[in-house]
Order: structure tokens, then C-alpha cells, then sequence
């Protein structure tokens, strides 16, 4: 009996807001416009035009007509609903509206968020210290610091402190720090990262895990002066190596064989380090100036999900698919996790919003790519309208046609005007041999006159008039055509 109420119940709530929308719909006298906006349903300007609480007489629209002989419980029912919907759309709004979108100079876009209920997962959680000034944003809840988020290419920079191994003049040990960077959730970038070392009795490694398994590389950098090495990173002063693919948790130890104790005066330190090879140059003074620096960046690769997470076949058909509205799926292969997302081609926004990727207007942000043509802008494209005299060119552009299009010729020009040819050629005597008119003269050019003619000697030739001699590429079809009529004869040797 509970369900034959409930679904009667139902039944007349559907059959409320149905009506109300035809009734309200269906009243001619409501205006739908005022100046140059456009007022569509459930806005509205007169009575009974509109669903809201501010009208005339304080009626609501389903007041009228029909819906008058609706019971009062179902009309009761349809209130809280509308009500509760409302309420449930504001505390939506406003549970967006509070993520914070950035940390000090940091920019933090989805899935990375720094408040409850914006970002994708534990991997994807900053926490922003704001007791520094400017504040500062740091990896999940530990100390490492990140500089910069990559969406396009999956990427964080953050900030790792540099290993040392000091003495003094005495060759006694006074500093050896070998930091350590853990990363189970991440992968340190072996396209974007290299290992150095610097110093002049340094042997130094960095070790990590790839799974369960320990992998480890390393350098060693030896001289006895300064003077005895260049600017670049060989071996000498410095060293460098690649770093090994799918690196986590990495621990760097640099250590010294004779304890500076031959070179104090000028490098009582030893140096060694992952860096973004971009954000580092070895030279004469990098001695002296890695005694002030604490930290330098480091590029780690992140993902949607994690090793044994899902790859792109499989989560586009999973209801938590993270790429949304004009984007593709990228595989990643770095060992950093299943996948992430990217715009499609001329898109540009955040793939992981909803309705993030828009469409770019290549026709506003280019030097009108259709010149001298009119751009006309496409979802991800664009197209041309060219004037006439141009010919459009892959869709995309506008190019002046030349004076003779050689794609729609036959035939192509090969000398061009000879000044006077009268009484020149005679074409029975000529080395071409004797030669016949073709079947139809090829009037791919303007007029339709020859310029062939026969004088009282017999002798035929052609008249003065800027003559030009064309021809085909696979033939011995010879033609010829006069600038005065543009005219072509074709003939052909027998």
C-alpha cells in the first residue's frame, strides 16, 4: 500500500511540473524579450510568466489554470523539492567557490588542491604553509617544497637540498649531509634530470628504488687547481650522469678520498645533486657560488592513479574517468602512474575541469591567419573565405593565384616570348620534321584568333605579336601562344 502511495505521489509531482511549464509556456501575452536580452522561461516579465517569488500578487505559477485542481499534498511535496534543489545547487557553488588556487607564487590547478574536497587524491594534496611570506606550498604533508605544477606534461618542480661533504685545513671532517628525497607516489624525471657532482676529490652516487629493487649511478671529479678545468661538466671540477629511469626515494652521499687536504684553500667542499639540467651551469665560480645555495629544483612526474592503476583503455570506460570535455588520454609510461590528460588540439584550459578545455579563436589570437581572406573561427579550427583572385590553401589560408595556374594547365611554359618569330619557321622545312595541327586547338587562355599565317611565298609563320613557345612534359605535343590574345595552338611531331 506504501509504494501505491509513493508511486501516486510521484505521479502528481510529475504531473505538477509538467503543467506548470506547459501553462506558464503557453500564455501568449508573455513578453520574451526586453531591449537586446533574451528572457527565457523561468525568467519572465508578467504575470504568471515566470517561476520565482517576486511577481504579482504573490502567486506562484502553478497556481493557474489546470494545476488549480491538483491536490494541495502533491503541491506541498513539489515546494520542498524545488527547495531542496536550490539549497543543494548554493551548497555546491559554494563548496567550489572555496578551494584556493593558489600558494604564494604558486599556481595550484585541479586535480592539485589545498582544501578539503578539491583535490583528486592523496598524491594531488599541497599543503600551503602560510607562516612564511610569501607563503609556501609543500608535497602531501611532508618538507618537500613545490615551485611549479605542469598539467600538459604531468610534471612538478620541486626544491631538493644539495649533499655536501666538507674538511677542514687539517683534513677533519666538518659537514656530511646526504639528503634523501622520498617519493613513493612520484617519479623523478629521467628525460628532465641529471646527476652532478662538483669538486676536486669527489666521488659521489645517488641511489634508488624502482619497486623493491635498489638501483644506484654515480661520478667522480678530480683535479689539483682550478686553472686545471674548463667550463664544461667532463670530469674535471665536475661530473654528470643520467639518472635512471623510474627512480623513487632517492638518497644522494658524495664523499671525499683524501679529505681536501692538497686543495682546502680553494674547495674544502664537495657538491653533488639531482637538478633540472636546465637550471644549472657548470663554470669557474660554481665552487664558490654552491656554498650559498641550500636547495635546487628537481622535475618529478606525476599521474591519474598510481603502478597498478589504470591505463587510458581502461578508464574511459570507468565512471571516474578524470579527462573530461574535448581532451585525450596520454598512457604514462614513467612509472609515476596510469595516465593523465591533456586538450585536445586547439583547445586550451584545464582538462580535469569539467568544461576546462575552450576553444582557442585562432582568428583573435593570430595575424588574421587568413589574409587577405576573412577567418572564420571553427570548434578546435578555423576556416577561410577567400576574395576573388585567391584560392584557399588546406582550408586554413588564402593564397593570390598565380597569372597562370600550372595545376590546371595541360600544357606548361617552357621559353618565354620570343620577340619575333615572323617568317622564322617554316614548318615543313623545320628540324622538327613535319608537323600536324592537333584535333582541337587548346584555348585554355583567353581568344580564340590564331596567329598562324601563310604569307605570298607560301611560307608560314606566325605574326609579331610576343610569342611564346610552350610544351608538355611526357609528349612532343609543342603549342604556341601570343600575349596578344592569349591564345594557344597546339601541334604535334610527326
Amino acid at each position: 500500500m506504501a509504494s501505491i502511495i509513493m508511486a501516486i505521489g510521484l505521479l502528481m509531482i510529475v504531473l505538477a511540473t509538467a503543467t506548470t511549464i506547459v501553462a506558464a509556456q503557453s500564455i501568449r501575452h508573455c513578453r520574451e524579450s526586453c531591449g537586446d536580452l533574451k528572457v527565457p522561461y523561468p525568467f519572465g516579465m508578467d504575470k504568471d510568466c515566470y517561476l520565482g517569488e517576486n511577481f504579482p500578487e504573490n502567486k506562484f505559477p502553478w497556481q493557474i489554470g489546470i494545476l488549480k485542481q491538483v491536490p494541495s499534498m502533491a503541491i506541498g511535496i513539489l515546494i520542498v523539492l524545488v527547495v531542496l534543489a536550490t539549497t543543494t545547487t548554493v551548497v555546491a557553488a559554494q563548496s567550489a567557490a572555496h578551494c584556493r588556487e593558489s600558494c604564494g607564487d604558486l599556481k595550484v590547478p585541479y586535480p592539485f588542491g589545498m582544501d578539503e574536497g578539491c583535490y583528486l587524491g592523496e598524491k594531488f594534496f599541497i599543503t600551503c604553509n602560510e607562516s612564511y611570506h610569501p607563503h609556501r606550498a609543500f608535497l602531501t604533508t611532508g618538507n618537500v617544497e613545490v615551485t611549479n605544477i605542469s598539467l600538459d606534461d604531468g610534471e612538478l618542480s620541486v626544491s631538493q637540498f644539495i649533499g655536501r661533504d666538507c674538511y677542514d685545513q687539517n683534513g677533519v671532517q666538518t659537514n656530511n649531509w646526504q639528503p634523501s628525497l622520498n617519493l613513493s607516489l612520484y617519479t623523478v624525471s629521467s628525460t628532465k634530470n641529471k646527476f652532478f657532482a662538483v669538486g676536486c676529490d669527489t666521488e659521489a652516487f645517488v641511489q634508488g628504488y624502482r619497486g623493491t629493487e635498489v638501483f644506484a649511478t654515480g661520478c667522480i671529479s678530480w683535479c689539483e687547481s682550478i686553472s686545471t678545468f674548463n667550463e664544461s661538466c667532463s670530469g674535471v671540477g665536475c661530473c654528470q650522469t643520467s639518472i635512471p629511469y623510474r627512480m623513487k626515494n632517492i638518497t644522494v652521499s658524495v664523499n671525499s678520498y683524501y679529505n681536501h687536504t692538497d686543495i682546502w684553500k680553494y674547495n674544502p667542499c664537495s657538491c653533488a645533486f639531482v637538478v633540472d639540467e636546465k637550471k644549472f651551469n657548470f663554470s669557474r665560480t660554481s665552487f664558490k657560488d654552491l656554498r650559498k645555495v641550500k636547495e635546487l629544483p628537481v622535475v618529478i612526474n606525476w599521474a591519474v592513479e598510481d603502478e597498478s592503476g589504470k591505463t587510458c583503455s581502461d578508464a574511459e570506460k570507468s565512471s571516474d574517468f578524470a579527462c573530461k570535455n574535448n581532451t585525450k588520454c596520454i598512457d604514462v609510461k614513467d612509472g609515476s602512474g596510469g595516465y593523465h590528460c591533456q586538450c585536445l588540439t586547439g583547445y586550451h584550459g584545464n582538462p580535469y575541469h569539467r568544461d576546462g578545455c575552450q576553444d582557442i579563436d585562432e582568428c583573435k589570437i593570430f595575424s588574421n591567419p587568413c589574409n587577405p581572406g576573412k577567418c572564420h573561427n571553427l570548434p578546435g579550427n578555423w576556416t577561410c573565405t577567400c576574395p576573388k583572385g585567391s584560392k584557399i590553401i588546406n582550408g586554413t589560408g588564402c593564397s593570390k593565384k598565380d597569372a597562370i595556374d600550372q595545376s590546371e594547365r595541360v600544357l606548361i611554359l617552357y621559353i618565354a616570348l620570343a620577340n619575333e618569330l615572323e617568317g622564322l619557321v617554316n614548318l615543313d622545312k623545320h628540324p622538327w620534321g613535319k608537323v600536324d595541327l592537333c584535333g582541337e586547338e587548346n584555348e585554355y587562355l583567353l581568344g580564340s584568333t590564331s596567329n598562324t599565317y601563310e604569307n605570298s611565298s607560301g611560307k608560314s609563320g606566325f605574326r609579331s605579336s610576343g610569342t611564346a613557345i610552350v610544351g608538355h612534359d611526357s609528349s612532343l605535343e609543342v603549342g604556341f601562344v601570343t600575349s596578344e590574345k592569349r591564345h594557344i595552338t597546339c601541334t604535334k611531331v610527326l
